[in-house]
Formats: C-alpha cells, structure tokens, sequence
C-alpha cells in the first residue's frame, strides 16, 4: 500500500508538471508567433508620428523651398519619402524591406528559442514519464519475484517441519522412516530449486545497461548446464535428453546467457506433462539455435489450456526474453507439432555470422 501511495503522488506530480509545461508552451507559442506583427505595429507608430512632425514643418514656412525641404527630411527621416507633388508623404521601399527583415529575424529567433525550450521540456516530461514506468516495472518485478519465492518455500518448509516432528517419534518403522527422508530430501531440492530461480531472476532483472560481450564457447557452455541439470532433475524423477554439437562460438555475455538458458530450463521442469525435457543445441545457418521442448503439456490443441498455461509463467518468461535480447539471443515460444506441448527457442547469431564471413 505505501508502494502505491508513492506511485500516486508521483502520478499526480507527473501529471501537474505536464500540465505547466503544456501552458507555458502554449503562452509561448502564441505570445511569440505575434512578435513580428508587434515589431511591425511599433515601427509603424514611430513612422506616423513622424509623417506628423514634417507635415507640420511643410506647412510651415520653412517648408516651401521643395530642394531644401528634401534635403532635410533625407538627412533627419531616412526612412520618409516627399511624393512628386511635394505634398505628401510615403515610406520607402528600402525602409518597408529592412522592417519586414527585423520582424522575420526576430521571429526566428525566438521561434528557435521556443522550440529549444519545448525540446528541453518535452524531454524532462518524458524522462519522468520513463523514470514513473520503470519504477512500476521494477517493482512489480520485485512483487512477483517475492511472490514466486514465498509460493516456491512456503509448501516445502511446512512438509519438513511436519516430516521433523514425525521423524522425531518413537514408533517409526524402517520403511516409514526411509520414506521420511526421501521426502525431506525432496522438499530441501524443492527449496534449494527455489532459492536457485530467485538468484536466476534476480540476475535477469539488474541492471542491463552495461552488458559487456566476449567471445564464449556456447556448446561447452551448454553441455556442462544441461550435465549438472541433469543431475538435479534425477532425483525428482525427470529425464533430460540433450543434444549439443560442438564448436558453436558466439560473441554473447555468458553469465547472462547461461542465466536466460536455465530460467527457460526451470520453466519447463514446472510445466505439468511427461517427465521427459528435450533440449537440443545445434547449428541451423550460421546461427546456434537451443530448443527446450516439453510435450504431454496439453489434452488438447486448443488456444484455452495454452493461455492458461502461459498466463503461468509470462512475467519470467517476458524477463527472461528480454535478457536474451540484451546479449543477442532471439527468445521464443511455440507448441509441438501435434499441439499439445511447448518448445522454447533461443536462437544466437554465430561468430562467422557476426563477422560476414560465409
């Protein structure tokens, strides 16, 4: 709740600073699109109170020598013009075209400094837009990995107090307290899978912007995560038949790679369906592509079980597709060719693909 409060007000502030900077762009806009108009206006006052003064002065005595006349009004209003008649006045076609030149100049001036500051507003309002939307994100990363954990140890550790204070009684057979063990050595690898898949999301969910790459020997890579998978999943009664060809090098962040491998590994081993996972390394065009396949998943081919089943599992899988994209990797899902099962794919560009080299 206080999660939520915060994100309220942050809201509301985002919201109220949209606000001020939409008014004071808009009073800016219209304020200087009228400059030029303003300029001109004022230039125009000052040249009629101007034709004012040398009307008055023609009317005047000093006015009826038409050479000495001219001669004044070019020496002190440049910018007035004595018509042929001698009588009136008009504003020359060099003073008309350095005005309207002011006026555009002016404009484009603060035309540019309107679009310069509506650039640095729009920018901080779309920064705070962001920095609101990743903050969401994070915390609902947060909130499922926390979720997923409390669900993932809840069950287990209530089984193995249950099992403890059974195992502490006196009247246990052999065989009841074999079966004990066994059972508290299954929910202590439930437990341990757990703690394993919330460092594997905590990995996938840090901070991506620095992503170093380097040259890595995927198929070496694979085969000794698909060994060691192998040997967890023994004892919960699945079987893992893998595949790697060897020699596939990519450039790729490893750590994060193998990271994205085994969440869709983990994935797949929660998946209700045979207890048989497929996984298969393997060179198709210059690209090594990775296929984890389950199948038995669904009774039917149907959209509504896949749906179901997706909705399950879609904020890791997102997580875990988002990082593959970060060291290169082209994560995807689709069924089985008869429908009722699911295949994962993670697809990596190899060296000689990277380099152009055929």
């Amino acid at each position: 709740m206080k999660n939520r409060g915060s994100f309220r007000w942050h809201f509301v502030l985002f919201v109220v600073l949209s606000l001020v900077a939409i008014a004071q762009l808009s009073w800016w806009v219209i304020f200087q699109v009228r400059e030029g108009a303003r300029i001109s206006d004022n230039q125009r006052l000052i040249w009629n109170q101007q034709m004012e003064l040398v009307l008055r002065r023609l009317d005047s005595p000093e006015g009826q020598n038409p050479a000495q006349f001219r001669e004044w009004l070019n020496n002190t209003f440049p910018d007035l013009a004595l018509s042929d008649d001698g009588r009136s006045l008009t504003i020359t076609e060099q003073a008309e075209n350095r005005l309207d030149g002011l006026a555009r100049k002016r404009v484009r001036m603060f035309v540019s400094e309107g679009a310069f500051f509506s650039l640095l507003v729009l920018s901080g309002v779309w920064f705070l837009y962001w920095t609101l939307r990743r903050k969401v994100e994070m915390e609902n990363q947060t909130a499922g990995i926390i979720s997923a954990a409390s669900t993932g140890i809840k069950n287990p550790i209530s089984a193995l107090g249950e099992d403890i204070l059974a195992l502490s009684g006196t009247n246990l057979s052999e065989s009841g307290r074999d079966e004990l063990l066994s059972r508290m050595k299954s929910n202590i690898g439930a437990i341990s899978e757990t703690c394993d898949r919330m460092s594997m999301l905590r990995l996938l969910s840090a901070s991506r912007r620095k992503t170093p790459l380097s040259l890595n020997n995927l198929s070496e890579a694979a085969g000794a995560l698909f060994a060691e998978i192998d040997g967890t999943l023994k004892t919960s009664g699945f079987k893992l038949e893998s595949s790697v060809e060897p020699g596939l090098s990519s450039v790729t962040n490893l750590e994060r790679w193998l990271a994205a491998v085994r969440g869709l590994m983990q994935i797949a081993m929660r998946i209700t369906g045979e207890k048989i996972i497929k996984a298969d390394f393997s060179r198709i065009e210059n690209k090594a592509v990775l296929r984890i396949s389950r199948r038995g998943v669904f009774e039917s081919s149907g959209d509504h079980e896949f749906d179901s089943a997706y909705m399950l599992f879609a904020p890791e899988f997102n997580m875990i597709k988002e990082t593959g994209e970060m060291t290169g990797a082209e994560i995807s899902l689709a069924r089985t060719d008869d429908g009722r099962g699911l295949i994962f794919t993670a697809v990596v560009p190899l060296l000689e693909d990277l380099s152009g080299a055929k």
